[in-house]
């Protein structure tokens, strides 16, 4: 009997290897045409660009946006904070005289009155809005209590103090007024318009901290209308008990 030749072997090596070719392209295009799926089967979500919020601006696909209150800490309460350190730092170095004002001038039972009131007044207005006083909502709170605090000895106080070493009075607290305005703009994406709001808002507090030279007071008194600007941290820490009408308003 006669042996077949090796080029039949070798042509029958190379039509498999055509056919697992085949098989493997025809697998990979089918796949890349259906939907990406987690290890769960789960059809995975393309990123969709940030709409906005009622304060915050647009943004596109991949760019940041302020989401969350870890967000809001890092750029702007650690911001504040460190300008309100370097004024001090500032003022002490060069010796400038601070603006006239006093901690506070009432006494201590009524500045006590006045923080419970405050308390009082979160949980109504938490209570009337359908917001939960959760552990969360307590550190926002206490965040905005902070901040409020923070933003006046740096723009009402320090920074006008500074400022006045240069410029006349009124024109310290215009300066100081912007640069607390327009930080906002930068540090939580802020529109300009709502930015405007926080200038005229700033003269306001100014003028109110000229009249009555107690700090505490107006530290309150931002507090109260920062509350009631934003009530919540931003979406992703929001917790059981958020309203309908304040998750679509909040950033």
């Amino acid at each position: 009997r006669q042996s077949k030749p090796r080029h039949n072997k070798k042509r029958l090596a190379k039509i498999r290897m055509t056919k697992i070719h085949t098989t493997k392209v025809t697998t990979t295009s089918d796949s890349a045409q259906e939907p990406t799926e987690n290890r769960q089967g789960l059809v995975a979500e393309e990123p969709q660009p940030y709409s906005g919020g009622r304060l915050q601006r647009p943004a596109v696909v991949g760019a940041f946006y302020v989401e969350s209150f870890e967000a809001v800490w890092r750029r702007h309460g650690q911001t504040m904070a460190g300008i309100t350190v370097a004024c001090l730092l500032l003022c002490a170095g060069m010796n400038v005289a601070i603006v006239p004002t006093k901690l506070s001038s009432l006494s201590f039972p009524i500045y006590g009155a006045m923080l419970l009131g405050l308390l009082l007044f979160y949980g109504l207005v938490c209570h009337l809005r359908g917001i939960d006083l959760s552990r969360v909502q307590w550190r926002w709170l206490s965040y905005l209590l902070f901040i409020s605090a923070v933003e006046e000895l740096a723009f009402r106080v320090l920074m006008p103090s500074l400022v006045m070493t240069l410029l006349p009075f009124t024109a310290a607290i215009i300066v100081s007024n912007v640069v607390f305005a327009g930080l906002h703009y930068f540090t939580l994406r802020w529109r300009w318009t709502h930015c405007a709001f926080v200038f005229l808002g700033g003269l306001g507090l100014a003028r109110l901290l000229n009249g009555s030279n107690d700090l505490m007071l107006v530290v309150v008194v931002h507090a109260i209308f920062t509350f009631l600007n934003t009530p919540q941290p931003p979406r992703s820490d929001s917790m059981v008990g958020t309203s309908k009408e304040d998750a679509a308003q909040r950033d």
